[in-house]
């Protein structure tokens, strides 16, 4: 996942392999793109951001058979 505050929102990079779905996460804010490259630019305080692009990202590693630990930044 990357991280980057621009004037219009924080624009979120994400990538993903071994299953993991990028372009589901992304979806979940608007976003799209593919399975292993996605994107969104959402709007709020980073730290919010960051948070719910790690929650729906757990969300999907779980769903992949691919997260045993919850993810902590």
């Amino acid at each position: 996942l990357l991280f980057e505050v621009t004037p219009q929102g924080v624009r979120v990079g994400i990538r993903s392999r071994d299953g993991a779905r990028s372009h589901v996460i992304a979806e979940a804010f608007g976003g799209g793109g593919h399975q292993e490259a996605a994107g969104f630019t959402a709007t709020g305080p980073l730290d919010k951001v960051i948070a719910a692009t790690l929650a729906e990202a757990e969300k999907e590693l779980r769903q992949a058979g691919r997260a045993s630990a919850p993810f902590r930044p």
